[in-house]
């Protein structure tokens, strides 16, 4: 695969459509420190829309937010082939994120359903689950799906890491009403 860097107008750069990412836009203020400090260390990854003139962020999501906030009005960016397939577009989100700065519980549930879309379960478990900083085990993934598939206010509360991967687990075995009842309990 050939990766090209190159600057790119923000205004050319669909970041709302993040297709490949799991990640929140916490924590915004940080990343926009050090945009300041130091400069973009490690460049957003772009793959073009068909048809030219647009680009699709394959990683970086929060980076160019926070370039935007700051108002700039470019940034250098990665550049992968338009052909360049939806599995090694994910691989390359996992592994830029995965090695600086790691993944709440939610993207991690999120991104190992992604992955399996892709390769079977024991792929998953053992070749992917470190990625997420997680151990290489089938029960791990197990747990991680059924967290994938709990409704959104559950899985923001394993976002801000007030759920954990267990307990959120079982969550997921009550019937929807059992959930929706706590649910209204926790936010009392």
């Amino acid at each position: 695969m050939s990766i090209l860097l190159q600057d790119l107008p923000l205004t050319r750069i669909d970041a709302a459509e993040d297709v490949f990412a799991a990640a929140s836009d916490s924590d915004l203020e940080r990343l926009m420190g050090s945009l300041l400090e130091v400069g973009l260390l490690n460049p957003p990854w772009l793959k073009p829309r068909p048809g030219g003139g647009r680009w699709q962020v394959v990683t970086g999501t929060r980076r160019l937010k926070a370039a935007a906030r700051l108002g700039w009005v470019e940034i250098t960016a990665r550049l992968v082939p338009e052909d360049t397939s939806d599995f090694s577009c994910l691989l390359i989100h996992l592994c830029d994120n995965a090695f600086t700065r790691g993944f709440n519980l939610k993207e991690q549930a999120a991104l190992a359903a992604r992955l399996l879309e892709h390769c079977d379960r024991q792929t998953v478990a053992s070749r992917y689950l470190p990625y997420l900083g997680l151990p290489p085990s089938a029960a791990h993934l197990e747990r991680l799906l059924k967290v994938a598939g709990l409704e959104a206010p559950w899985q923001d509360l394993a976002a801000q890491r007030r759920l954990a991967l267990t307990a959120g687990a079982l969550v997921a075995e009550w019937d929807p009403e059992g959930r929706a009842a706590a649910w209204a309990f926790l936010e009392a």
